[in-house]
């Protein structure tokens, strides 16, 4: 497993709660229309801040 291949997506659940309160999981394309930030592995940390 290198997690330097690895795309993430990082929001807010406060976000998710607010667009998509109903919901348990989400695919891809809805996350993405959300406006994640995108970021590498090495860059989780300050996404998450």
């Amino acid at each position: 497993m290198d997690l330097s291949q690895w795309t993430f997506y990082v929001l807010s659940t406060k976000v998710l709660n607010e667009k998509k309160p109903t919901q348990k999981t989400i695919g891809l394309n809805s996350l993405l229309k959300l406006n994640p930030v995108k970021c590498a592995y090495c860059e989780l940390k300050e996404a998450v801040k």
